[in-house]
């Protein structure tokens, strides 16, 4: 409508966050500044790193972490694109070999793979395969989204055994920061559309229905039902779960008890910081197109495989890496893109000095006249 989209964000609020084993840290003598086992909350990715190598013993067949193959938060954690404006405005992005930090991610990812030999990784595996490896105790550490685990603590609360509670086990963490406190950590939910041809009466409409639905009478009355249905089979209900992750605050209280009371304190303190985090702007908030997800996505996956699996020089990699996406996947621009670069780094500026001032000061300033520079 008017050249933007409205959604509205339904039932559930998340966050990639690290799932972790409270076991493992606490007999790694690793605990958080609250005496916990876990990780700081404003660790870093070099503590990640350190981390991982504490975690791992292989005569135990442990690893400190598992996952695909890929930057390992490294990316996240120093704000590096993969794509970056062209600054001889003859494409609208190029790929990102100009920035010294990502020969360093790739250098940091080889050593933590295969002289650290903290991560279980091959070229195939996915979502499930790194959950299987941390419910079979193989891994320390894996990506996770965040709802998903103060379900399980409920829905499975003996899934390591009947002497491991599940939230005495499994810890939820931020992903690691990097360099003037900058954060990885983007509040995600699953939006929900209206249909822009509605008449005003037909949005309205709509919209409370929405409304009633996700946090209103429709709600409440979903929910009193999963109440009782769980104390008849004398279960947890997993109520608690669904309001922790509710973007919202529901219409009437249905807690018989805090929820301080049912999750851990990690569980609670993560969900306070994702309720507090904010998303950056992105390119397509302006009009500017992107590469397509998926393949630029195996580009890149690919490029970090390599870098881990084999000795090849780094500096050719990038340089081979960037040549065929440059050519295949960012072989795109306009002449509007300009200007729209333009308002839509100068919007990420203000976000990093607003949310983000030592980071700006220390880092984004200088590469915004080297590596993000705008035609």
């Amino acid at each position: 409508m008017n050249g933007r989209i409205y959604t509205l964000a339904a039932n559930e609020m998340g966050a990639s966050v690290i799932r972790y084993r409270k076991d493992w840290f606490r007999e790694a003598g690793i605990f958080n500044e609250h005496g916990e086992p876990g990780p700081r909350s404003d660790w870093t990715w070099e503590d990640f790193r350190q981390i991982a190598k504490k975690l791992t013993d292989a005569k135990k067949g442990r690893f400190g972490y598992a996952g695909q193959m890929d930057d390992l938060f490294y990316n996240q954690a120093y704000a590096l694109d993969m794509y970056v404006p062209d600054p001889t405005g003859r494409r609208t992005w190029v790929f990102n070999d100009r920035d010294p930090d990502l020969l360093r991610s790739l250098q940091a990812v080889r050593a933590m793979a295969n002289e650290d030999k903290s991560v279980l990784t091959s070229v195939s595996m996915g979502w499930s395969q790194w959950h299987n490896e941390f419910d079979a105790s193989h891994a320390g550490m894996i990506w996770s989204f965040g709802p998903h685990t103060p379900r399980e603590s409920l829905d499975a609360p003996d899934k390591f055994g009947k002497d491991k509670p599940y939230a005495q086990t499994v810890g939820m963490a931020v992903p690691p920061h990097g360099p003037g406190g900058i954060s990885g950590l983007r509040p995600i939910t699953n939006p929900i559309g209206f249909d822009p041809t509605l008449s005003p009466e037909q949005l309205k409409a709509a919209f409370e229905w929405c409304k009633s639905y996700f946090y209103g009478d429709v709600f409440v009355n979903r929910m009193r039902s999963a109440m009782t249905t769980a104390k008849i089979k004398g279960q947890q209900s997993s109520l608690y779960a669904e309001l922790l992750v509710l973007p919202y605050k529901p219409k009437e209280n249905l807690l018989d008890r805090p929820l301080e009371t049912v999750f851990p304190r990690d569980y609670i303190d993560v969900y306070r910081e994702i309720r507090a985090s904010h998303a950056p702007p992105l390119p397509r908030e302006f009009g500017l197109s992107e590469p397509p997800t998926n393949e630029f996505g195996r580009a890149v996956r690919a490029m970090y495989s390599e870098a881990i699996t084999s000795n090849v020089d780094l500096k050719a990699l990038i340089t081979r890496t960037a040549n065929l996406v440059n050519t295949n996947l960012l072989a795109f621009g306009n002449k509007q893109d300009a200007e729209r670069l333009r308002r839509y780094m100068d919007a990420r500026t203000a976000f990093y000095q607003r949310y983000y001032p030592r980071f700006y000061e220390t880092v984004w300033r200088k590469k915004l006249g080297t590596v993000y520079k705008v035609p």
